[in-house]
């Protein structure tokens, strides 16, 4: 994926789409995504305050997330942008 510039409607959809897959830590889905881990770090936590996303299991040096309901509704019933706005 190229280094321009994304929304961040884009990018938080890229994690969405990731975690559909199943729980991922932040490096997975930086890699999945090619987005800087910074990056996603800083959206999972909006998404988190959202519902979109829960704490899968964390540790000191480990996040791991998963998609919950709400976030697959959102990606299933197109209405992402409702949802995050």
């Amino acid at each position: 994926m190229a280094d321009e510039r994304k929304t961040y409607l884009i990018i938080r959809l890229f994690i969405l789409q990731s975690l559909l897959q199943k729980e991922k830590s932040v490096n997975n889905i930086a890699h999945d995504t090619g987005i800087n881990w910074r990056t996603v770090d800083k959206h999972l936590d909006y998404l988190l305050e959202q519902g979109l996303v829960s704490k899968f299991y964390f540790a000191e040096q480990l996040k791991i997330y998963s998609i919950t309901e709400l976030g697959r509704h959102a990606i299933s019933r197109q209405t992402l942008q409702e949802v995050l706005a």
